[in-house]
């Protein structure tokens, strides 16, 4: 409260004139304006035709805490899956060649040659099926035992004394298990030995499983930053999981093969046995490299300047440098974010569990109505083998096979073709 002075406090004079200059009092009645927001930095990339984020960003490359910010930015990005299906065979054909020799006859015989024909080619996207993570994804880092790049050009093991050099033998049972892994639907954090039932299901999807790393991410970042060599690289690797993948193959080759075999068009001209059919999942913005901010490493990043270093053989040097310089390449895949498809969550007890309660009145600690499995989900509940019941949420492989089949052999039998992805069932020109 600001006190202003009163006659009492005013001394007068004999002439009744105050004895001291009263200054005037000045209130600021505007208060001053808030600092700016903090506005994060933003740093320079570009993304690659298959969506993959690219950065020379010097800042990222000296700046632990502004590459930490950044692969947590462009980690809420999800990668984008696709079902890619194509059926091809070789039909043999005869043409007429005309040949003159140097006298001026000409001569005719006719010659046979073979030519692919493609039958079909299209592709289905499957990222509509991720589940939504308003948080973002879940970040996974590789274990100290897990064989992978860690700041060299070759594949590391750490340990309570530091790091070695993985064997051979180490990289390629660990190679054959991330391939196993991936392809049936199997979070990076699931090793073999912690397989939760038989038959290789895991049902253990705890975030607080999933940085198996004895470093953080933000130390990671640091270390990264802290590296001298001038062609480093940081990357950050977004994975699906929640499907079995090989089983979706197979099916979808099963139906394409009985689709082509019960048309009588294309048996007509080609028996079902000599069609080579695929339909395999790839994946797009899967990857986020961080890279230095020098020359080189941005002319690397060019594919076309590959290329031509290639050609006049000097890249070769390049990789050399990289390879076996105390300065020259270094590798960092240690870390990434994980899209589900579907996950397995804690189930809530039955009402009959419920029933069967010390005190019926009083549910059970977890209890919710709204988690009672239904008819559709019954198929989704599973027992672990410590007791617990687990929910399967998301799409299922069946369910998702069961909305496209018919999409699948219409575009099948029209033998449509097309680069841009079906993105809705039935949705074909």
């Amino acid at each position: 409260m600001i006190k202003l002075p009163n006659d009492d406090d005013v001394e007068v004079g004999p002439s009744g004139s105050s004895s001291s200059q009263i200054e005037p009092l000045v209130v600021d009645v505007h208060p001053e304006e808030p600092p700016p927001e903090f506005a994060p930095y933003e740093a320079e990339y570009f993304t690659t035709s298959s969506g993959n984020i690219v950065s020379h960003d010097p800042h990222l490359n000296t700046d632990g805490e502004a590459l930490y910010r950044f692969l947590l930015a462009q980690s809420l990005l999800p990668p984008r899956p696709y079902l890619h299906c194509k059926a091809s065979h070789d039909e043999t054909r005869v043409r007429t060649v005309y040949h003159r020799d140097g006298n001026g006859n000409t001569t005719r015989r006719e010659e046979s040659y073979t030519e692919t024909i493609i039958d079909f080619d299209f592709m289905i996207d499957v990222s509509r099926e991720l589940l939504p993570t308003p948080d973002g994804p879940i970040h996974w880092s590789a274990a100290d035992s897990d064989p992978v790049f860690r700041g060299r050009m070759f594949r590391e093991i750490e340990n309570h004394t530091g790091k070695y050099r993985a064997r051979r033998g180490e990289v390629k049972k660990f190679q054959r298990w991330g391939k196993y892994r991936e392809g049936h639907g199997l979070p990076p954090w699931a090793p073999d030995s912690r397989l939760a039932l038989d038959g290789g299901e895991f049902y253990d999807d705890t975030p607080g499983n999933t940085l198996m790393s004895s470093k953080t991410l933000r130390e990671w970042a640091d270390e990264y930053c802290a590296s001298p060599k001038h062609l480093k690289e940081f990357t950050y690797r977004k994975v699906v999981y929640g499907w079995d993948l090989e089983f979706v193959q197979d099916r979808v080759q099963s139906l394409i093969r009985g689709s082509l075999a019960s048309n009588p068009f294309h048996l007509l001209f080609t028996p079902s046995s000599n069609y080579n059919i695929h339909a395999h999942f790839h994946h797009d913005a899967t990857k986020i490299h961080v890279r230095p901010s020098n020359r080189l490493s941005r002319l690397l990043s060019k594919t076309w300047v590959k290329v031509v270093l290639w050609i006049l053989l000097i890249y070769p040097f390049i990789w050399l440098f990289k390879r076996f310089h105390r300065k020259g390449g270094g590798r960092w895949e240690v870390c990434g974010g994980a899209w589900a498809i579907t996950r397995y969550e804690p189930f809530a007890p039955t009402p009959l569990e419920v029933e069967e309660s010390s005190n019926p009145k009083l549910p059970p600690p977890g209890y919710d109505e709204s988690q009672y499995a239904t008819e559709a989900q019954t198929n989704k509940v599973k027992i672990t083998r410590d007791g617990r019941r687990v929910l399967r949420r998301g799409t299922t492989e069946e369910e998702w096979l069961a909305r496209w089949e018919g999409t699948i052999t219409r575009a099948v039998r029209q033998g449509y073709q097309s680069n841009k992805p079906v993105t809705q069932p039935w949705l074909l020109p």
